[in-house]
């Protein structure tokens, strides 16, 4: 019996140091900061020119606080204080697509006019012209015939 109670009081010893040393050690404090947010609306109409800026406004906020505990020689204070600052702008860019367009075919055209324009492309562009012709010259002739 006494060997039973003396391994059994062994055992329990032994668990309790086993989890003692799988138990998680105390970390140090740890202080986390959150981001705060504020926000602020503007409704107003501005023009501004192509590749142009307008400032629009902005909000300052500001705070200042004391505290004293204490008396005489065992006064303490503490001061703390926060500022923060927001503003709106606008800045604008006109993309015209269409005049893109027209300077991307321009450029493209003077290049095909540099070089010596080849025979299929004359005959292209001739085809062209006159196809375009002949389809108008139909089209009316049929809207004449419908009258």
């Amino acid at each position: 019996m006494r060997q039973t109670a003396a391994l059994a009081i062994g055992l329990s010893f032994a668990l309790a140091q086993q989890a003692a040393a799988q138990a998680p050690q105390p970390q140090a404090p740890t202080t986390v900061q959150l981001p705060t947010f504020r926000s602020f609306t503007i409704n107003t109409s501005v023009s501004v020119p192509d590749r142009g800026a307008a400032y629009l406004g902005g909000v300052s906020r500001g705070g200042d606080s004391s505290t004293s505990r204490g008396l005489g020689p065992l006064r303490s204070r503490a001061t703390s204080s926060g500022r923060s600052t927001s503003s709106v702008s606008v800045h604008a860019t006109i993309i015209d697509h269409a005049e893109i367009d027209r300077a991307l075919l321009a450029e493209a055209a003077a290049k095909r006019r540099a070089t010596a324009p080849d025979r299929a492309t004359t005959e292209a562009d001739w085809l062209t012209a006159h196809v375009r012709r002949e389809s108008e010259r139909d089209a009316r002739a049929t809207a004449a015939r419908r009258k």
